[in-house]
């Protein structure tokens, strides 16, 4: 049998029948600590959770750990159906040949490169935010242009592949950049997640490059528009057609790795470097779905339906004959 209990209230003496009834009185209830009241307590959680949000992001992929922060990196590993070689370790950096396919170079050679070299912008320097200001100077000479994320079928395959690689979402990927040397252009030390102080520290930017992938879509000689990294015992990659170089911009801790900085050395006559920057990010990009970050492309776009009305069937025709992409040309050329 349930025994009768009496709880004491404010304004006297309240019987309770059962404990059931106890129960249901104390339900939802919170026990505060003593002397401190529930306006206390809220201040003391939105503190916590403004400290919690100024934080580094943390490495949350375990992909990541094991490419970039295992003690015993392996030399050569499969991700992705792509053959990763180690060419660096404290930090790990690898090379991915093939990383694009013959077919994917020329899909970006017909309708991106082809069409709109004589449109490259000049590059310029920032410290990796968006919105931040843009610097123009001799430490990066070289032409870009940007792709628009997911902008095609090709594009999304090329963001998932990178994406799974590093075990992150493909949201995270950045617009890919197209760039391009030539005439001794260059782009002196610098550090990819933003600005790299005098004193060697880097000032990060937001959304925070956590992996960069540098991938080749030409082959060039030895010792033009090679990839090197001063820190590293000057560390230098020569490009090739369709390969991949990977390396971390963060530590563990997802402080800046300062040994990461790296150089693109000249390129000369007759040579021309093409190059497609891939940034994995911190944050879920997803709503540059759709935005196109080319300058005029509405002025451009009308340009085209111009001339496509004004021309001649003999212009048609000509139109029509096979032509060699910039890139199949250079291909040629190495």
């Amino acid at each position: 049998m349930k025994k009768k209990i009496h709880i004491k209230t404010i304004g006297g003496e309240e019987t309770v029948k059962d404990e059931m009834q106890k129960d249901k009185l104390n339900e939802g209830k919170k026990v505060l600590p003593k002397s401190t009241d529930a306006t206390k307590v809220k201040a003391i959680a939105i503190r916590r959770k403004s400290k919690r949000r100024k934080k580094l992001p943390s490495v949350t992929s375990i992909a990541m750990q094991n490419l970039f922060f295992s003690p015993t990196p392996l030399d050569e590993q499969r991700r992705t159906g792509r053959r990763l070689i180690l060419k660096n370790s404290s930090p790990h950096l690898y090379i991915i040949k093939n990383f694009l396919s013959n077919a994917e170079i020329a899909h970006l050679d017909s309708k991106y490169i082809t069409p709109n070299f004589s449109k490259f912008a000049r590059s310029y320097t920032d410290d990796g935010s968006v919105g931040s200001d843009k610097t123009y100077n001799d430490n990066r000479t070289s032409t870009f242009m940007w792709l628009q994320k997911a902008g095609d079928t090709t594009l999304r395959n090329i963001e998932r592949r990178a994406a799974e690689i590093v075990g992150l979402p493909s949201f995270n990927v950045e617009p890919f950049q197209i760039v391009a040397y030539k005439n001794g252009q260059e782009f002196k030390t610098h550090h990819d997640m933003g600005e790299l102080m005098e004193d060697g520290t880097v000032q990060a930017g937001e959304p925070r490059r956590l992996v960069t992938f540098f991938v080749y879509l030409n082959t060039l000689p030895f010792g033009q528009g090679h990839t090197e990294f001063p820190s590293l015992n000057n560390l230098s990659i020569t490009p090739e057609r369709g390969m991949a170089l990977m390396f971390p911009n963060i530590l563990s801790d997802g402080m800046p790795d300062k040994l990461t900085i790296h150089k693109a050395n000249p390129v000369v006559d007759p040579y021309i470097k093409f190059g497609m920057n891939i940034w994995i990010t911190s944050s879920n990009l997803q709503d540059y779905i759709g935005i196109n970050p080319t300058k005029n492309s509405n002025r451009n776009n009308k340009i085209k339906k111009k001339r496509k009305i004004s021309t001649s069937k003999e212009d048609t025709t000509r139109k029509k004959e096979k032509k060699l992409g910039i890139l199949e040309s250079l291909n040629i050329i190495s």
